[in-house]
Parts: C-alpha cells; structure tokens; sequence
C-alpha cells in the first residue's frame, strides 16, 4: 500500500510557544519587567522590547530563550540558534528544570529543521532527562530516531505517547507513525491516524480511498464504502470530476460488491444505494436507508444531517450537531453549502454575521465552481442586492491574491473584477475594493493609468467611484 502523501512540515512552533512560563529565578526587578512586556505588547514590537531588555539583561537565559524562540517561528534559523546556544551557555545560572527543559527542546528543534537529527535526539533526551511529562519532547525524539533510519524505536515512541498525546502530534509525526503501522499490517491503528489527521489538519483527495481499503481488511463493507464515497463527495464539490465520472464510479463499486461469495453481506448493497441516491439529490430515499445503519462513521453523519436539511431545514439542535462534524469537513465546499442552505429553510435564528461566515467559506473552498456563484448571490441577497450585483462579490482573500498579482506584474486586466465590484450598491466588499485599488495605484504606476482609462468611459456609480479612489 502507498504511504500517505502528507505535506510534511518540521515543527508546530506555533503550539510549542505556549510552554513558556516565567522564571522564578533572577532578581524581582527583571521579572517585573519582563513580566510586563509579555502583557502588554506582541509580534514585533514585544520581539523589539525584548531585544532591549537582552542589552540591560544580557546573561537571562530566559530572554536568550524567548527570542530564539521568536526567531525560529520567524525563520530565521541562524540567529535563531544563536540564541538558544547562547542559552545553552547560561543553564548553569539557572536551577529551573522547566526552563532548561524548553531550552534543550528548541535547541533540538532548532538542530533538526537543519537536518542534524543526530543532535537534535541528543537535544531531545537531554529534555526528557529535565521532565518526562512533555510528550513534545518525545515525538522530538521520535522524529529524530526515524530521520536516523531507527524506525523501530520510532514506531515504539509514537506507539507509547499514542493514546495520550496524539493531538500534540505534528503531520510529520503523524507520517511517520503512519509508516510504521503500514509495515506491521495495524488497519485499525492506520484508519485511527488517518481520522486524526483528517480532524487536527485537513482532508487529502484519496485518503477515503486508502481508509476504505483498511476497512475492507477489517471486513467493515458498510464503512469501506462510506471512506470511499467520502472523496468523490470532496471531487465533485472541488469541480475535480464531474457527474458522469461519479455515477461510473458507484456502478464499478456496486459491480464489485455484488458478489456474493466475497461479499455476502446484503446490508453493503443497501448502503451503497443510500449513498447513490444522496448523490442524486434524493435526501429523502437516502436518508430512509441510511438512518438504519449503526456505524459512527463522519461522512454518513454528513449524509443523513444534509437530507434533513434540504427537506426540513435545520433545527438549532441539528445545527450544532452539524458543526459537530466540522473538524471533518472543512476543506469541503459541499458542507458550508449544505450549512447555509439548511440555515435557511429552518426555523432557527441566526444574525447576518453567521450566515456571512458560512457563504464566504463556501465560495473561498469552492472556488470557480457552481455552488460558488450561487453563494455569491445568496451573500448579496441578504445585503440587498440584485443576482448580477451579488454575483461581482470578491471577498477579501480574493482581493489580496489580485493585489500580489498586480504587484507581481502580472496582467492588468485581473483588475477588471474589482473595477465591476466598485460599480454597485454600497457595501463592505465594495469599500474593501475601493480601498485596496487606492492603495495598489500608489504602489503600481501602471495601475492610476489603467484606473485613468477606464475612467474614461465610465458612468453613474462606477464613474464617481474611479473619481474617488484616483483623488484618494
């Protein structure tokens, strides 16, 4: 079986910020400061404060730490590990294990994003001799020994801090893991990896796919199938495959589970057709066969919540059991879409900053497709606006992707949307766009003369609009 492409990444530095605390040691005067720093300011004003406080306090190895620490999120690796070595230089100052032990786990960090994993296990265990509650430290460890082709002792690590620690575990170490209990046929274990995965970070096109063969080894047809299904619901809502694909691909699953002798369990075939005829939009023969079935598995709580919500619409009850479910589902366009539409034909109250949250996730995830236009009309409709006026909506994400174009130096006319966006009804993505066109004509020269020229020609609303932002 194919290992799982996952998109590796070094570190969670983001997460691992979070164990600082502040020394007890030191005079009281420092603490106060520094104490007040952390309070009061962040990003690059505290990293600047902080510098400051290293010139009146150069021999703290809990500054050295922080702004190691800020670096490496930054990365910056080479002043970085300046820092932490320089730390390193200073444990002898300090009688706080807690301080030594995040010492010794960045500097480990710091040492295998470089690609030394032999020293960043040393930097690991010498962590692990300081504390051994800090699960951080171990998947260190583990990261480190698998680099060093000791995957055995990586799989026993990962395999220990397992069932307690999993969450702290980063896509790397997830991977990692994931290759182990392939080598060792552990389906279940392998299924456990690829929900956490899918749940703590997002959802890879053909993870249902490798899910339901797990499931087949484990003789579970009704949640192989559901795995299964759960990519093509990703494919078509990504405009990846279209219906006729689709359609094949259940007809070529339901030719392999009508034999019997490998497949004996009827129950498998109802399944299928309950999720056939999800994909037909047939909620309410879907949900009929589907509320039958006992397995706990994501995508059939999406499928049976959904057909409640395109015949019922949502109760406030059934929505949070939907956002339940979102951890799942986050990456799919299908469940905002769903999400937004079950809003609407239920009962329940919502405020127009909700329903905007979900619509606007919807047409980031979706992208150029169908249900992405009609999001966008459905946004301008609850501002007031007609189908074609709602239909020139570019949210700020959109925006920011055209502005770096431009400044990129790509083609100019990727300003044509924003110029018909500025050319309706007053709203929040209009002003955005006018705001941003201001600021991109300062920056790009050629942009107040293609500004210029379309003023020329333009009239009403557009007109005073080009005015404004050419005088701004």
């Amino acid at each position: 079986m194919k290992k799982i492409s996952y998109i590796c990444i070094i570190v969670c530095l983001a997460a691992a910020a979070g164990l600082f605390i502040s020394s007890c040691t030191g005079d009281s005067e420092f603490q106060q400061q520094l104490t007040l720093l952390m309070e009061e300011k962040s990003g690059i004003e505290l990293f600047n404060a902080l510098l400051e406080l290293d010139q009146q306090y150069p021999d703290k190895l809990e500054l050295k730490l922080k702004l190691g620490v800020m670096l490496l999120d930054s990365g910056d690796m080479g002043k970085a590990s300046s820092y932490l070595n320089r730390g390193e230089e200073l444990v002898h100052t300090t009688g706080d294990d807690r301080l030594k032990t995040e010492l010794y786990y960045f500097l480990g960090i710091a040492n295998y994003i470089r690609g030394n994993a032999q020293a960043s296990l040393e930097y690991a265990e010498k962590a692990l001799s300081m504390s051994q509650d800090e699960s951080l430290s171990y998947f260190l460890k583990a990261r480190s020994l698998y680099q060093l082709g000791e995957k055995d002792q990586a799989y026993e690590l990962y395999n220990q801090q397992w069932p307690k620690d999993k969450e702290q575990m980063t896509k790397e170490d997830l991977n990692f893991y994931f290759d182990g209990v392939l080598t060792r046929d552990e389906y279940k274990r392998a299924i456990e990896i690829l929900d956490t995965y899918q749940l703590m970070y997002d959802y890879i096109i053909g993870q249902g796919v490798q899910a339901s063969t797990f499931y087949e080894q484990l003789q579970d047809v009704n949640n192989a199938l559901l795995a299964a299904c759960m990519d093509l619901e990703y494919l078509r809502y990504l405009g990846a495959i279209d219906d006729g694909k689709l359609f094949a691909t259940l007809s070529e699953l339901e030719v392999k589970i009508s034999d019997a002798d490998r497949y004996p369990d009827k129950q498998s075939r109802q399944t299928l057709m309950g999720i056939k005829y999800f994909f037909q939009n047939n909620w309410a023969e879907s949900e009929r066969i589907l509320s039958t079935l006992v397995q706990k598995h994501p995508f059939l709580q999406y499928i049976l919540l959904v057909c409640e919500f395109e015949t019922k619409g949502a109760s406030q009850n059934k929505l949070k059991a939907y956002v339940t479910i979102e951890s799942y589902f986050k990456g799919l366009p299908a469940y905002y879409y769903h999400f937004w539409r079950g809003m609407k034909k239920g009962q329940g109250d919502y405020t127009f900053q909700t329903a905007k949250a979900v619509i606007e996730k919807c047409i980031l995830l979706a992208n150029n497709t169908p249900i992405a236009a009609e999001t966008r009309r459905e946004l301008g409709r609850l501002m007031g606006l007609t189908e074609s006026e709602g239909q020139k909506i570019l949210l700020g994400p959109e925006l920011d992707v055209i502005f770096n174009n431009i400044v990129d130096g790509k083609d100019i006319t990727l300003l044509d949307p924003v110029v018909e966006l500025i050319a309706i009804p007053d709203n929040v993505y209009e002003m955005a766009a006018v705001l941003m066109l201001r600021q991109l004509q300062t920056r790009v020269p050629r942009v107040k003369k293609y500004l210029k020229q379309k003023n020329t020609t333009a009239k009403g609303r557009l007109k005073d609009r080009l005015v404004m932002v050419l005088e701004g």
